[in-house]
């Protein structure tokens, strides 16, 4: 109930937020930002106390399938050569690990989306194309969330799914977290048979925690 009680507390904050006289002069898109600054400060104060500690039996599977599978090369994944930029692509992976020193959902996702944007912006400039669908970036997303080998995935995607700015989650934020479920699950249910080249001893099997 603390992630209710927390939503109906910042309810509270934003209606109190906006009859004070000092924030009369903004414009409503100001005072958001206000109110989600300030709750953003709130979790920050808060975020020993609702992240928890201890990893996830979906955080260990995870993680230790990313480590086995850690030997992947991009042409185990991705058929098109001519978009694969392993440069840019380390630089996206060092943003998804810093993960884990950001203590607010808002601030979670925006490490998440700068290792997106450099992977599709990269992917831009060496295809050539303007516009990316989903299958230009879908293979190159889940190498880059395998090679970064993240320890607790499914807590942050946990919590920050729960204590999101509800503004926030019907826009961008919402979409990146909707996309990083897809490609976890992706990576969480993957066999052998869908990577190019390599034999089901290679692929290993999935431990039981």
């Amino acid at each position: 109930g603390v992630a209710d009680a927390l939503k109906n507390f910042f309810r509270t904050m934003k209606i109190l937020v906006k009859k004070e006289k000092v924030v009369k002069r903004f414009s409503k898109d100001e005072i958001d930002s206000i109110v989600i600054e300030l709750e953003n400060y709130i979790l920050f104060k808060l975020y020993d106390k609702l992240y928890p500690t201890k990893l996830s039996k979906d955080d260990i599977r995870f993680y230790k399938k990313c480590c086995r599978l850690h030997f992947i090369k991009p042409n185990n994944l991705i058929t098109d050569k001519n978009i694969v930029n392993e440069k840019l692509w380390n630089i996206s992976m060092d943003y998804l690990n810093e993960i884990n020193s950001k203590y607010t959902p808002a601030d979670k996702i925006k490490s998440i989306s700068k290792a997106f944007a450099i992977l599709q912006n990269s992917i831009t400039f060496c295809s050539g194309k303007k516009e990316l669908g989903v299958d230009d970036t879908i293979k190159p997303l889940i190498y880059i969330l395998i090679k970064a080998k993240p320890t607790n995935i499914f807590t942050i995607y946990n919590y920050c799914q729960l204590f999101l700015n509800g503004d926030l989650a019907k826009k961008e934020f919402g979409i990146l977290l909707t996309q990083i479920y897809l490609i976890m699950k992706i990576i969480k249910d993957m066999k052998y048979n869908e990577l190019i080249g390599i034999s089901e001893q290679q692929f290993g099997k999935d431990e039981d925690i």
